[in-house]
């Protein structure tokens, strides 16, 4: 019993860097052989993510940026990152729920509740970002010119 939290937790992730790692295996794919053994594709899925990862903190920072500056780019950027980290789970969620939910409407509701869901875990609208990810977080809020990185 001790053991489902950890599972429901790491489900939960799983869903919250699906589009992660689904863009990392699709990069490792090209890139290494057929033959590769496991640990290689799971190393390499994991760190083309973990890079993927830090590109959205980077992005995060120039929405604040641009937020902060009343430069309307900001939304594109916002949107691109929504549509890139809360579809592809909602699309996911759809897929599941709606072999096994008799009514159409409440399988797409609950698919855009875990869409929605997702996008909260990122919080890109949040200036707020982890201690380990600050020097990339600081790159986007440059790159986007924020008031408080002037030189």
């Amino acid at each position: 019993m001790a053991f489902l939290p950890f599972f429901i937790g790491l489900f939960v992730k799983i869903i919250v860097y699906s589009p992660l790692l689904l863009t990392g295996y699709l990069v490792v794919k090209r890139i290494l052989p057929v033959g590769a053994r496991g640990y290689y594709w799971v190393g390499a899925i994991i760190f083309v993510a973990l890079i993927l990862y830090g590109l959205l903190f980077i992005a995060k920072g120039i929405i604040i940026a641009l937020r902060t500056r009343s430069n309307k780019a900001w939304i594109f950027v916002m949107v691109l990152c929504v549509a890139y980290t809360s579809v592809p789970p909602a699309l996911i969620a759809h897929y599941f729920l709606s072999s096994r939910i008799p009514y159409q409407w409440l399988s797409w509701a609950l698919s855009i509740g875990v869409g929605y869901w997702v996008y909260t875990r990122y919080g890109f609208l949040e200036d707020i970002v982890p201690s380990q990810i600050w020097g990339l977080y600081a790159v986007g809020l440059r790159i986007g010119k924020h008031p408080h990185f002037r030189k």
